[in-house]
């Protein structure tokens, strides 16, 4: 049984007795956004960003919270001392909170914060690379992680049947994201990586800091084409790290194994979080990297 702790609107309580009213929008029409963050070596890993980008996600939906980044870093910090978890994640939700009609936002947005148990990646993942199919889609509110996963929940019975872990979602020719990752090719010394019509995520925008100024960063649009061009291509995210790709939709992709620029990249990333833990440790985190600006590392286009 979880006998974790949970935040709901204001109150620490037993996760088993966090309850939503069957009125509120996130129930009766699954209209909520959420985030997701994990912790290396018991410091939270880009906890100010993650709620920055929860924030905006709330934003995209009108739903006022009425607490600032500060105050969500600082519930964080309290679940993970409640909780006394050495690693795990965090999965905050907004919800549209209880409507009148099932449909109007008439109430206050509903705020859960959970701490969970990290998945179990497969380490051999990131030795042999993994597989995707591709899907046409297109995400409502792309900006926005939204609580709407129908699709990729539907579009994983088929990536299963094949052996693939994922589908990459394209639309109107562009290739876009993955259903729960950012997607990276790369061309000789080009990096490239969608600009538009996708979640900004939190490891993506790492990735292209920690890639300047030694690549060719290309933030635009990726056309279906290039897939077939491409000498490497990984995938992005809180648990999937940097993730290679070596097939897609039974093509392999370049040599069809991690290649050495995707294996830079992996090594990087994790030289950056454990110097992250290490320099956090009983600090407050202020999200920095000391050899590119955070915005717009030049050169990025």
């Amino acid at each position: 049984m979880d006998r974790s702790i949970a935040y709901l609107n204001g109150t620490f309580l037993p996760s088993n007795e966090v309850v939503l009213s069957p009125n509120d929008l996130g129930i009766c029409r699954g209209y909520g956004v959420f985030d997701y963050l994990r912790t290396y070596d018991s410091v939270p890993f880009m906890v100010s960003r993650h709620m920055e980008r929860f924030l905006r996600s709330c934003s995209a939906l009108d739903l006022e919270l009425g607490q600032s980044v500060e105050e969500l870093c600082s519930l964080i910090d309290r679940l993970h001392g409640l909780n006394g978890r050495r690693d795990c994640a965090f999965r905050l939700i907004a919800t549209g909170g209880e409507s009148t009609d099932h449909f109007s936002l008439t109430g206050s947005p509903s705020l859960i914060i959970l701490s969970e148990e990290l998945p179990q990646m497969n380490t051999d993942s990131f030795l042999t690379g993994v597989s995707l199919i591709t899907a046409d889609h297109l995400r409502i509110f792309p900006e926005a992680k939204t609580t709407n996963y129908a699709p990729a929940i539907r579009y994983s019975r088929e990536w299963k049947k094949v052996g693939a872990i994922d589908a990459l979602y394209t639309f109107d020719g562009e290739v876009l994201e993955a259903t729960r990752s950012n997607f990276f090719l790369v061309k000789g010394n080009t990096l490239v990586t969608a600009k538009d019509r996708i979640l900004e995520g939190i490891t993506r925008r790492l990735v292209l800091e920690l890639a300047f100024p030694d690549f060719d960063v290309q933030v635009r649009r990726m056309d279906i084409a290039e897939l077939a061009e491409a000498d490497e291509a990984f995938l992005t995210g809180t648990t999937k790290k940097i993730t290679p790709v070596v097939t897609i939709d039974g093509r392999p992709i370049g040599a069809g194994v991690p290649g050495p620029k995707t294996r830079e990249l992996m090594a990087r990333f994790d030289a950056f979080v454990a110097d992250y833990a290490e320099s956090r440790v009983g600090t407050k985190e202020v999200d920095s990297i000391n050899h590119a600006n955070l915005s717009h590392p030049p050169g990025v286009r």
